[in-house]
C-alpha cells in the first residue's frame, strides 16, 4: 500500500496517544465574575463579561481590546489570569 509515495506505516506499529490538557483558566464565581481580566494567545488582553457551563463545555464571553466580545470554550481557549 502506498501512503504519499511512501510505504504506509504498520498500523500494528504505530501508538496513538491523546493528551488531555487542563485549562489553566478555571470557572470559579471569582474568575467569571465581572472585571476578570484574561490574556489569550492570538486575542491579547480582555475581560470577562459572562460564564456559563461546566466541565468540558464551559464557556466564558471574553470582550478583547482589539478583536470585540467573543464565546470561548474555556477547555480550548487556553486563557490565562492577568
Amino acid at each position: 500500500m502506498s501512503w504519499c509515495g511512501k510505504s504506509a506505516p504498520d498500523p500494528r506499529s504505530v501508538a496513538l496517544s491523546m493528551v488531555v490538557h487542563q485549562p489553566a483558566f478555571r470557572i470559579t464565581p471569582a474568575a467569571s465574575s465581572w472585571a476578570s481580566w484574561v490574556l489569550h494567545p492570538k486575542f491579547g488582553e480582555g475581560v470577562v463579561l459572562n460564564a456559563e457551563g461546566q466541565g468540558g463545555s464551559a464557556r466564558v464571553q471574553v470582550n478583547f481590546e482589539q478583536a470585540g466580545a467573543k464565546w470561548l470554550v474555556v477547555a480550548y481557549a487556553n486563557l490565562q489570569p492577568i
